[in-house]
């Protein structure tokens, strides 16, 4: 009876620590702005691609900077073998993009904006993106 107690005890501390609002698989539309995440799987027609890690190096909301920084985010597209590349967004330039055939990705924003007295984790970067064809 002690173990059964226990095993129940342990059951559900264990279901009450995952978080409900990290899904890992998702399958996104072409031509569609959605919000992707950090160790997130996204399917398209025609391929897969992984957000692998956000490198912020913008000035933090409550400093003054002489520069203002830019934000990377890397990924890993599958097509069919694994193509890793990066994107920069900068303050001053429009919303980068590159090619990888047949889709384009579209970086838009990446949030939240760093603050000088708490470190960002990974898991909290939102990153607002587009994929899709030449013909848009």
């Amino acid at each position: 009876m002690k173990n059964k107690i226990w095993s129940l005890f342990l059951f559900t501390v264990i279901l009450l620590s995952c978080d409900e609002r990290y899904e890992y698989d998702h399958t996104i539309s072409e031509g569609e702005f959605f919000v992707a995440r950090v160790g997130n799987l996204y399917h398209t027609k025609s391929n897969s691609f992984i957000i692998t890690q956000v490198e912020d190096s913008r000035c933090p909301i409550n400093a003054t900077c002489i520069v203002a920084g830019n934000v990377t985010v890397h990924f890993s597209v599958f097509n069919p073998t694994q193509i890793d590349t990066t994107l920069n967004l900068y303050s001053r330039f429009g919303n980068p993009i590159f090619f990888i055939d047949p889709l384009y990705y579209e970086l838009h924003s990446v949030t939240p904006t760093r603050s000088s007295h708490k470190k960002v984790k990974q898991s909290d970067y939102r990153i607002e993106m587009k994929v899709y064809r030449e013909s848009m």
